[in-house]
């Protein structure tokens, strides 16, 4: 169970940096 959340927490994470990176692209 703790590996499952700890993938999920990593996939969100990737998920959110990658959101804010494009952001960022967007803003520049």
């Amino acid at each position: 169970m703790p590996l499952q959340l700890n993938y999920h927490f990593f996939y969100t994470l990737g998920l959110r940096s990658k959101l804010f990176g494009s952001l960022v692209k967007l803003a520049m």
